[in-house]
């Protein structure tokens, strides 16, 4: 809860196995294998950022999307046993490829 903040937040969110996000108690059934679970009961997504990335960084050093904000508690914000659900990007890797192969102006990609 609380008022929607000025200035963009940030805040590290240990991601949830699916083992524990699905959990009867947990998520259960609503979470898929094409979602990720991460947060938890002191961080998590909340009003207004539907939409914001999730990053995880690579064995390579690099940063990656690896989630799209999707959705948290009707309970509210930050509570227990109910991690913040982002959409898993990697699920739709293949669609990805397609559109911007189908998209895509000669010279630029």
């Amino acid at each position: 809860g609380g008022p929607i903040p000025d200035i963009l937040q940030q805040a590290l969110l240990p991601v949830v196995d699916y083992d524990h996000c699905s959990q009867r108690d947990w998520w259960g059934a609503t979470v898929k294998r094409s979602m990720v679970c991460a947060g938890g009961d002191i961080r998590s997504v909340c009003n207004g950022d539907s939409g914001g990335p999730l990053n995880c960084q690579g064995a390579d050093g690099r940063w990656y999307v690896h989630g799209v904000a999707s959705f948290v508690s009707g309970f509210g914000c930050n509570t227990l046993k109910k991690p913040s659900v982002f959409t898993r990007v990697s699920a739709f890797n293949s669609w990805i490829q397609q559109t911007i192969s189908e998209n895509s102006v000669s010279g630029f990609q």
